[in-house]
C-alpha cells in the first residue's frame, strides 16, 4: 500500500507491518513512509507492536485513500484507473513529478518544481484533451 499512489482496501481488511514479531524491521520504506504519511507515532505504534489494523483506521491515519464494500476492491480500483485512464500520461507524470519531488523539500523549492511542470503540461501537445 505504500507503494501505491492511490490505495483501494476492502472494509473488511486488516493490513500492518507485522516484521517486528519475526525479529526484522519493515525494509522498502515502510519505517520512513509510515512516519511521513502519519506521524512518528502513529508510525512507532504500528511498527513496534506489529499489529494488523483494519483499513478505515488506516484510512483516518492517510495510510489507505479509499475503503471498499467487502468483494468491491478490484472493481473500486478499477473505477480509479478508468478515470485516470482518460487523462495524458504525460501530464500525469508531471503531477506525480511535483508532488513526489515537491514533498521532499521546502515549500519554495516545491514551488520551482511545481511551475517547472506546469510549464510542460502547459505546452504539451494535447493539454486542452482532459476529460
Amino acid at each position: 500500500m505504500l507503494a501505491c499512489d492511490i490505495s483501494v482496501a476492502e472494509e473488511n481488511a486488516q493490513l500492518g507491518q507485522p516484521e517486528i514479531t519475526r525479529g526484522l524491521i519493515p525494509g522498502w520504506g515502510g519505517t520512513q513512509k509510515i512516519a511521513r504519511i502519519a506521524g512518528k507515532n502513529r508510525a512507532m505504534e504500528l511498527i513496534l507492536l506489529g499489529e494488523r489494523r483494519r483499513a478505515p483506521e488506516l484510512a483516518a491515519m492517510g495510510l489507505v485513500n479509499r475503503i471498499a464494500p467487502k468483494g468491491q476492491g478490484l472493481d473500486a480500483a478499477k473505477d480509479i484507473a478508468r478515470k485516470l485512464a482518460k487523462y495524458p500520461p504525460e501530464v500525469l507524470s508531471l503531477v506525480k513529478d511535483a508532488v513526489l519531488r515537491g514533498s521532499q523539500t521546502t515549500l519554495d523549492a516545491g514551488l520551482d518544481i511545481e511551475a517547472q511542470d506546469f510549464s510542460k503540461a502547459f505546452l504539451a501537445s494535447d493539454w486542452n484533451k482532459g476529460a
